[in-house]
């Protein structure tokens, strides 16, 4: 089960799941029923991230964005995997690095 620790306005922090519990989350804000994903985790936290998404009656559609801090395993290592659970989010990283990410329509 998703362990997720509630903030004020609307952010949760999710347990990623990575290495040992607590040593990583992924960060959601909810605003108006719509969200915002905060780095992926790896691709284990894809399917805790899901059920974290579902606990707060929310589904996969409801994502407009996902963030990347920055591209280490632990933050972004699960965003190809997530993407592909998302339909309607858009990836936002540092033009940096984008050219790691290969996104929708180019």
């Amino acid at each position: 089960m998703a362990d997720i620790t509630d903030y004020d306005h609307g952010i949760s922090a999710i347990d990623a799941e990575f290495i040992r519990p607590h040593a990583t989350s992924v960060h959601l804000v909810i605003e108006k029923g719509r969200a915002a994903i905060v780095d992926t985790g790896s691709n284990h936290a894809v399917p805790v991230v899901l059920e974290a998404l579902a606990r707060k009656g929310l589904a996969p559609e409801d994502v407009d964005f996902v963030v990347l801090t920055h591209i280490h395993l632990d933050h972004a290592g699960g965003a190809g995997l997530l993407m592909t659970k998302l339909p309607n989010a858009k990836l936002t990283v540092h033009r940096a690095v984008r050219g790691i990410f290969r996104t929708r329509g180019g």
